[in-house]
């Protein structure tokens, strides 16, 4: 689940009221029109590397976080018990052998069932439970090896044993949660060719969230009845994208792994590439009145200063709405950001 520092009061928040014009109204996107030019100045890669968590608390930046902590922290103590790594193979593995991306929700939702669960299980049970996902380290070794049949083995081996278990105890959440994912996951949320899923559309949202946050310096998170709203209106709006960009969509969910996974383990001048990404992309996104360039500069007064011109400009809302009706632009911000490569691994397994 996404991690948050530095938030600050946004007018995307649940807790009611006021906020800019345009956030609460999923009917009003005020929509803009993108343009895109060139990379950014070679200043602002200039950063150092001290610029870290202090200079980023000081100036209030939004600092997404996808997971904490180490994989050996002791979750469940015991003999055997649950680390942290043990979680995220669990994750690892339920993603790349079924194709799909869980959304940060529904991912949460699947760690806190499975510390609680193992918590109660009989020692048994929790090795059952090991056994399923040590194999994954010897699964991206024969990965990274070039042994992709190997892998592949392996991850439908997990998804033999998986269907045991699920078979087995059916009502144990942590296996519950992972049938009505996959039962979710593979419904065709928007319509075209090719269709697009909704685990890859899901990711879409969350990451054009992402893009938001950077680009306004803030935390924004819709209500139940906004991304409903853009859900729906997606499903048209996109409908008349070229193939090869529905495409990419299609396998969006890969691509949102690569980025949390590059973004956790970025420095911060190679985080900062990303902000001012997403604070020119948002410039760009804008009603053609109000679309300007910002002035890009290497330090984090810069940084909050243009991301809080491009919150005075335009609602969160609409930001959001604009990106994700505008798949190329927004793709790109994350390759030149991040470095990506394209398309993302099909093996999932290889991202992290």
């Amino acid at each position: 689940m996404v991690r948050l520092a530095g938030q600050r009061a946004d007018c995307g928040s649940t807790e009611g009221g006021g906020g800019r014009a345009g956030c609460d109204n999923p009917g009003m996107t005020g929509r803009g029109r993108f343009g895109w030019s060139g990379m950014l100045p070679l200043l602002a890669i200039g950063l150092a590397v001290c610029l870290g968590s202090a200079a980023r608390a000081e100036h209030g930046m939004y600092e997404p976080r996808f997971r904490e902590g180490r994989p050996g922290d002791v979750l469940v103590a015991g003999t055997p018990g649950l680390l942290r790594g043990h979680v995220h193979a669990y994750v690892d593995l339920v993603e790349a052998s079924f194709d799909l991306g869980l959304g940060a929700a529904h991912e949460q939702e699947l760690r806190d069932a499975l510390e609680a669960s193992f918590t109660r299980w009989n020692s048994n049970d929790k090795l059952a439970f090991l056994e399923l996902v040590t194999p994954i380290v010897g699964l991206r070794e024969k990965g990274r090896a070039g042994d992709l049949a190997g892998l592949e083995s392996g991850q439908r081996a997990f998804c033999i044993a998986l269907d045991r278990r699920i078979q087995a105890a059916p009502r144990e959440e942590p296996y519950e949660l992972v049938t009505q994912a996959l039962e979710r996951g593979q419904r065709a949320l928007w319509k075209g060719v090719p269709a697009i899923r909704a685990s890859a559309a899901e990711a879409w949202l969350e990451a054009t969230l992402m893009l938001v946050g950077l680009g306004r310096n803030e935390t924004y998170e819709p209500t139940p009845g906004q991304r409903e709203a853009l859900t729906r209106q997606l499903d048209l709006e996109l409908h008349g994208q070229p193939e090869a960009v529905r495409e990419r969509l299609r396998h969006f969910h890969r691509t949102w792994s690569l980025v949390k996974s590059r973004w956790d383990a970025a420095l911060p001048t190679r985080r900062y590439l990303l902000r001012w990404e997403a604070v020119r992309l948002l410039a760009r996104a804008m009603p053609r009145e109000r679309v300007f360039e910002p002035k890009v500069g290497p330090e984090p007064t810069d940084y909050v200063r243009e991301a809080s011109v491009v919150a005075g400009r335009m609602g969160a809302y609409d930001a959001w709405s604009n990106l994700a009706r505008q798949p190329l632009p927004t793709l790109e911000a994350f390759v030149k950001g991040l470095e990506l490569a394209e398309p993302a691994p099909k093996h999932m397994l290889l991202i992290r």
